[in-house]
């Protein structure tokens, strides 16, 4: 079964309300020329995942956490495509879809299903709601992108990124953790190791709030809250690559479905298993990739001058809310990177990619008291 699977050929998709028409010379320079999705997942690390793949090639994301607030957003702003998680709390994917196409505006609006599960009939299903492809998790860069390449009119013109077919070049690592495949993590995904790590850390809590969720449905004999909870277990487990928790999930997830409930106790124990090899291999990843504590007082600067214009280019950038500022990335980058600023370095690079100048602007402030140097606006 594909993993991703387009039903209408983007040659009969029209307009989108909103949709920008033109020439790419006339609004290369313009942020209304960039392509807006909005993200449709109640899950928070899917949302984040999704907000970073998006933001690396220039992509303006909005999300939405249910079906309600979708269908606000769809009303108040123009998208070039919806990214329609299905199995939502409440208000389903089909659902909301359902509401979408009935507003004669949104017809055409395409929406892409995000979902786990790859059967035909799913695929069937995703296709009599009115959606343009059915995306299978877990989240593949590759076949994600091209999903929205075949919805998104000029797609190459109005994304910013160098790397070979408008992907963010893979992360490169030799690392390995039992339970956790990093190597294909960061393949498939195409984020930063930090990202990665931080991600796991806050699937460490929430992974925790849903096993425990499981334990008191079942307990309170309402399987269809395990089955929820499970079914997004399964599901972040697999988006983050920790497959035998992903499989454990899907085999309790499988078995509620089908009420067969004389080995749950042993499905759940083996979830249980599984999640704590996974906060294992979470710690020892953490700790093998802890940054040093930051000593202001020990920091080499090789050229504090060059520093200080580096630092101050982008504080002019920021100041006007000028999208040059992502082209200082780099540099950027690489004089924190040198100043010892590893963590803070991440933190502003992460805002000025997703478009938070007045955020990035807030930390570059942080920064240059950590340099000591006066950074422009700065009172």
């Amino acid at each position: 079964m594909e993993s991703v699977i387009d039903f209408e050929p983007v040659l009969q998709l029209k307009p989108t309300p909103g949709s920008i028409s033109g020439s790419y010379e006339t609004f290369k320079d313009d942020t209304a020329w960039k392509v807006k999705i909005l993200v449709v997942e109640d899950n928070q690390i899917n949302r984040e995942l999704l907000e970073e793949i998006l933001g690396k090639v220039g992509v303006v994301v909005d999300t939405a956490s249910s079906g309600q607030e979708a269908l606000q957003s769809v009303e108040n702003a123009s998208y070039d495509v919806v990214l329609m998680d299905i199995g939502l709390a409440g208000m389903d994917g089909y659902e909301v879809t359902d509401h979408i196409r009935k507003d004669i505006r949104f017809e055409k609006l395409p929406v892409i299903a995000m979902t786990g599960h790859a059967d035909e009939s799913d695929r069937e299903k995703s296709k009599q709601a009115g959606m343009q492809a059915h995306l299978v998790k877990p989240v593949d860069t590759n076949l994600l992108f091209s999903a929205l390449k075949s919805c998104v009119k000029r797609w190459e013109h109005r994304i910013n990124s160098p790397a070979p077919n408008n992907l963010p070049s893979p992360v490169e690592t030799n690392e390995d953790a039992p339970s956790v495949d990093l190597k294909l993590a960061l393949q498939r995904l195409r984020i930063s190791k930090s990202l990665y790590l931080d991600l796991l850390n806050k699937f460490a809590a929430s992974g925790n709030d849903k096993l425990t969720g499981i334990e008191a449905a079942l307990a309170d004999r309402k399987p269809e809250n395990a089955i929820l909870l499970a079914h997004s277990l399964k599901g972040l487990a697999s988006n983050l690559a920790a497959m035998p928790l992903s499989k454990a999930a899907a085999l309790l997830e499988k078995a509620l479905r089908q009420n067969e409930h004389s080995d749950l106790k042993i499905l759940v124990s083996k979830v249980q298993k599984n999640f704590s090899a996974v906060l294992t291999s979470i710690k020892e990843l953490t700790d093998k990739n802890a940054s040093p504590p930051e000593k202001t007082s020990a920091i080499k600067v090789k050229s504090i001058d060059k520093t200080a214009s580096i630092l101050n280019k982008l504080a002019d950038l920021l100041i006007e809310n000028d999208i040059e500022a992502e082209s200082h990335i780099r540099a950027v980058s690489d004089c924190l990177q040198g100043c010892g600023l590893a963590e803070i370095s991440h933190k502003i690079v992460e805002q000025i990619s997703s478009y938070d100048f007045s955020g990035a602007l807030e930390t570059l402030y942080i920064i240059g008291k950590k340099l000591e140097i006066k950074i422009k606006g700065n009172t």
